[in-house]
């Protein structure tokens, strides 16, 4: 196997790898209980914005390899990380101590626009 085809194969699997985590992540039970703190719900909620950071970039990474149009490539990746927050926030309904909210996925959209900016001004924008 060419170090071209197992970069292409690493690229793939690096964001299902990702993916996994996020998921693993979701799947420990919380604790039911509210009024948390402040600053457990910022840790929370930044966590969910450095997950899906890190997701569409890892999606992006592999996309911008095969599709010329960076908008194109831009627009799939941000989608494939909306889809799975939404999957995610779907999921935890079923876990106990946790419930999927459309706020997260609200907050997880914010990581993912931030991942996208992010990865224009500092890898492409970069770029001579």
């Amino acid at each position: 196997m060419t170090l071209s085809l197992k970069m292409t194969w690493l690229r793939f699997f690096l964001p299902i790898i990702w993916s996994g985590v996020i998921y693993f992540l979701s799947a420990m039970p919380g604790d039911g209980g509210g009024g948390y703190d402040f600053w457990l719900i910022l840790e929370r909620k930044s966590a969910h914005i450095f997950e899906y950071l890190i997701l569409v970039i890892l999606w992006f990474s592999f996309f911008r390899r095969y599709i010329e149009n960076n908008i194109k490539a831009y627009f799939l990746a941000g989608g494939i990380s909306l889809i799975y927050a939404f999957l995610d926030e779907f999921h935890q309904l079923f876990v106990f101590g946790r419930s999927g909210k459309l706020s997260d996925v609200v907050i997880d959209f914010g990581g993912i626009c931030l991942g996208l900016v992010v990865y224009f001004f500092f890898i492409i924008k970069k770029k001579p």
